[in-house]
């Protein structure tokens, strides 16, 4: 049973870094760097988003999957509520992040943003509610072993 779990959590503490770090900071420099759509080349950049603080968010979210998985059941309550409390921050960070954009395009510059409201509110609120229900139940069962 060790031996899974140690490889699980080797897993998803990389697979936490590559989803919330590497893949979408990429991603935000080939925007900024450029495509070609229809012979045009588009460029978006984000003017608001902190990518240092979206990249030590991530790696804090790394430590704590990684915490998660190698501490006792009642610390493991712990690392997994500080994990998706640091997971709703991390979200917030992007709503925000992408409120004001620049889209460039034969020359031409068109600010625009992205405002998603409510919605953004209930995608934080879904986190918190799976990390304190993970984190209750995590605690419960190391309760109830003893």
């Amino acid at each position: 049973m060790g031996k899974k779990r140690a490889f699980w959590g080797i897993l998803m503490t990389l697979w936490s870094f590559v989803s919330m770090v590497i893949i979408p900071l990429s991603t935000v420099r080939a925007l900024e760097n450029g495509i070609v759509l229809q012979g045009a080349h588009l460029r978006i950049i984000l003017i608001s988003l902190n990518m240092g603080l979206i990249f030590l968010l991530g790696l804090t979210v790394m430590i704590l999957t990684a915490f998660s998985y190698s501490l006792d059941r009642k610390g493991r309550a712990a690392a997994m509520f500080l994990k998706y409390l640091t997971v709703a921050y991390y979200e917030w960070t992007w709503a925000m992040g992408i409120r004001k954009l620049v889209v460039m395009m034969n020359g031409e510059k068109i600010h625009v943003g992205v405002d998603l409201g409510i919605w953004i509110i209930i995608v934080i609120l879904g986190s918190l509610l799976q990390g304190i229900l993970k984190s209750i139940y995590a605690y419960a069962e190391a309760s109830a072993e003893k």
